[in-house]
């Protein structure tokens, strides 16, 4: 395997070396075409989940700056990236036709209903999604075998690590004030871990999957007995 490309700390699009992808080693891997397209759909549609989140901790400056003056903004920038990746690689792939689709079927799917009761539950549920987040990034690095996707894959792992860093730490503020049990908290990170299993990288895998295929992408993610 060759060496991955490496980006600085600050990294952004304009940095990207695209002509040094060797799409020849990743094209025919449907796999990890399936991988770095779902995962530019959840990435990119950071606004969604940030807003319920800021609404959630509105009165909580601290919380919502970094929500969105950082959090927000690396999550978009690595869907922005990975957009960018898919459609050198995989070009024929109709990317805002299954985008749009899944949109509208997961902005349905992410509501505010659906966070956790309290704050310091909310925020240690997100340690678990970005733990999970952290490790697929490692996994593809490890299987990705293409320079440039395997430096990205890094990057972004190590800023999903930082973000689950931020969300523990303030978890721990929100836990001394509201009292939560470790009973309370297993159950949070049971519920979460569950919901990541049948949450939006299904709902993504399913859009990206229609266009592929060629089926179209009317049909939700969600009437798959999901």
């Amino acid at each position: 395997m060759q060496q991955p490309v490496p980006l600085s700390a600050n990294w952004n699009l304009d940095q990207i070396p695209w002509a040094a992808i060797q799409a020849d080693r990743v094209r025919q891997r449907e796999d990890v075409f399936y991988l770095v397209a779902a995962a530019s759909f959840i990435e990119i549609t950071s606004e969604l989940y940030t807003d319920n989140l800021t609404q959630r901790f509105a009165d909580d400056e601290v919380v919502t700056a970094w929500l969105h003056d950082h959090w927000q903004k690396e999550e978009t920038r690595h869907g922005r990236v990975l957009r960018g990746y898919v459609e050198q690689v995989w070009p024929e792939f109709d990317w805002p036709q299954a985008y749009r689709a899944f949109v509208a079927d997961y902005s349905q799917l992410c509501t505010m209903e659906q966070l956790e009761p309290t704050r310091g539950l909310e925020l240690v549920a997100r340690c678990v999604v970005e733990t999970g987040t952290a490790t697929f990034y490692q996994a593809l690095a490890a299987c990705a075998d293409e320079p440039v996707l395997v430096g990205l894959a890094q990057q972004i792992r190590a800023e999903e690590i930082d973000h689950y860093k931020h969300f523990f730490r303030y978890f721990r503020q929100y836990r001394q004030g509201e009292q939560t049990s470790r009973l309370q908290v297993m159950a949070a990170l049971k519920r979460r871990a569950l919901e990541a299993r049948r949450g939006d990288a299904e709902c993504a895998l399913w859009h990206v999957y229609g266009v592929r295929q060629g089926l179209g992408s009317s049909q939700p993610c969600r009437l798959q007995g999901t």
